[in-house]
């Protein structure tokens, strides 16, 4: 006698069989929630003890009295409020000259502050005004017409808006108008003030004087083009080498913008 398959799970027709469902409304366990609340409080009021207020403030690099005596009223803080963060930020909206103002703190009621001023790495002239500008490119004061600076002036004939505060240039743009200016005084070349005119990558200057074929110095105005997104000590190089093999040609420019071309008349 032959037998049919059983099958594992019959289905069952014309039943009103439903299955029971499990519930998945099961309540939230508040504890957890409840500790963090719990210690989150518990280290608030540890933060706040007077052991963690602020007794001594101590202020390094600046002259700046009215800056020292903003730091220092931070005394009786706690060591850990947001009040020193806040501070600084005033301070860096209040006086573009500041490049940093690092404080550290020492348990259990210590603060040390040292406070780093931006310096000069060329003057940035525009719309008849000079103006400073660091390393970063940050234009942070009006240069004083009898301040005394051996750095690069950019003359930006672009008139370009300026406010103090704000990045007129990259960092790298900055070091390779520092880098070429350095570049040409090592070689003897004098020059007057950089120029822009069309992009900050292309520097105009005009070249005063320059050892010529036999060493001689030769005093002559050269308005001399390079380029800052190509190797500058090449451009130099090359500006050189055509000073000294064909000097008494070279009478009014000398253009290097283009890689491995030297236009000149």
């Amino acid at each position: 006698m032959r037998q049919g398959r059983v099958r594992k799970t019959p289905k069952v027709f014309g039943s009103s069989y439903q299955p029971v469902r499990q519930s998945t409304s099961a309540g939230v366990n508040p504890l957890p929630f409840i500790r963090f609340v719990v210690l989150a409080l518990i280290l608030y009021g540890i933060t706040r003890l007077p052991i963690f207020a602020i007794s001594d403030v101590t202020v390094e690099g600046t002259n700046n009295a009215e800056l020292a005596k903003s730091l220092t009223e931070l005394e009786g803080t706690s060591i850990f409020s947001g009040k020193i963060a806040a501070k600084k930020q005033e301070w860096y909206q209040k006086d573009s000259s500041l490049a940093d103002i690092i404080c550290r703190k020492g348990l259990p009621s210590s603060l040390h502050c040292q406070v780093r001023t931006r310096v000069p790495s060329l003057v940035w002239v525009t719309n008849g005004k000079e103006y400073l500008v660091d390393e970063n490119g940050v234009l942070y004061a009006e240069k004083s017409s009898n301040q005394q600076l051996d750095v690069p002036f950019i003359e930006d004939r672009l008139n370009t808006a300026a406010a103090l505060g704000n990045e007129v240039a990259s960092g790298d743009v900055i070091g390779q108008v520092v880098k070429l200016k350095t570049r040409l005084n090592e070689r003897g070349i004098h020059t007057e003030r950089f120029f822009i005119q069309d992009s900050l990558y292309q520097l105009g200057v005009t070249i005063t004087q320059y050892p010529g074929p036999n060493g001689e110095e030769v005093k002559r105005n050269l308005l001399t083009y390079f380029i800052t997104t190509q190797p500058l000590e090449a451009q130099v190089k090359t500006l050189q080498t055509l000073l000294k093999e064909r000097g008494p040609a070279v009478t009014e420019r000398v253009d290097l913008r283009v890689p491995g071309y030297v236009y000149y008349r």
